[in-house]
C-alpha cells in the first residue's frame, strides 16, 4: 500500500458512533494525529487544550506534529480533557471512548 491510501477501520462490536471512521486514518497514523483528531472532535483549539492541560500551546502543537512525546501525566490529562482513552491515543484501540460511554450528540 502506498502512502496516502485510505485504510478502512472496522471495529467489531463497537457502536458506529464510537468508531473512528471519520478520522480517515492513513497508513501514517500516529499518536499526534489522534490527539489532533480528538481535539477537533471536541471542538477545541490547540490553545484551549493547552490551557485545560496546563501546558503551553507550542507544546501541544509539537505533540500533534510528532516532534515531542508527552509524559504519562500529560497524556493522561489530554485523554481526560478530550474524553478519550489513553489506549486510543497510544493506538492500542480504534475506539476512542471507553466501553459503555454514550456518544455526545452534536
Amino acid at each position: 500500500m502506498t502512502g496516502g491510501q485510505l485504510i478502512a477501520i472496522a471495529v467489531k462490536g463497537a457502536p458506529d458512533a464510537l468508531r473512528m471512521a471519520t478520522m480517515n486514518t492513513y497508513q501514517t497514523d500516529s499518536r499526534g494525529k489522534r490527539i489532533a483528531w480528538a481535539r477537533k472532535q471536541a471542538g477545541l483549539t490547540g490553545a484551549e487544550l493547552a490551557r485545560a492541560v496546563g501546558v503551553r500551546n507550542v507544546y501541544i502543537s509539537q505533540i500533534e506534529n510528532n516532534h515531542r512525546i508527552p509524559s504519562r501525566d500529560v497524556l493522561l490529562k489530554i485523554a481526560e480533557v478530550l474524553g478519550v482513552t489513553v489506549g486510543f491515543l497510544l493506538m492500542e484501540t480504534d475506539v476512542p471512548q471507553p466501553a459503555g460511554a454514550e456518544p455526545e450528540v452534536p
